[in-house]
């Protein structure tokens, strides 16, 4: 009898053992998943800076395209202004050269 009692200690401190050793492995396991955890936190808190620089730069270049926009309006709106003083200038030009025609004429 004493002999079963005796086995069925052995048993239990095996399976004892047994248990603090895979205590052992899962809170190793543990560690490292946390560790894991720990560096995909850091790189998704780059990750999310990096988007943040990359929405503020895509800002600034939707507001330097609409500031291109602009300048080529009124680039386009100056270009008229010059074709209408040229044109004018041209009229000008020409009513001169029919005075002077008219008074050329008177004199003969």
């Amino acid at each position: 009898m004493e002999w079963k009692v005796e086995e069925k200690e052995g048993e239990l401190e095996e399976m004892t053992g047994e248990k603090e050793e895979k205590e052992r492995e899962l809170v190793g396991k543990n560690r490292k998943l946390e560790e894991k955890n720990t560096e995909l936190e850091e790189k998704n808190g780059e990750l999310e800076e990096k988007q943040r620089e990359l929405e503020e730069k895509n800002r600034e270049l939707e507001e330097k395209e609409k500031e291109k926009e602009a300048l080529e309006r009124e680039l386009e709106e100056k270009k008229k202004e010059v074709e209408v003083k040229e044109k004018e200038i041209e009229d000008k030009g020409k009513s001169k050269d029919e005075k002077e025609r008219e008074l050329v004429s008177m004199r003969e």
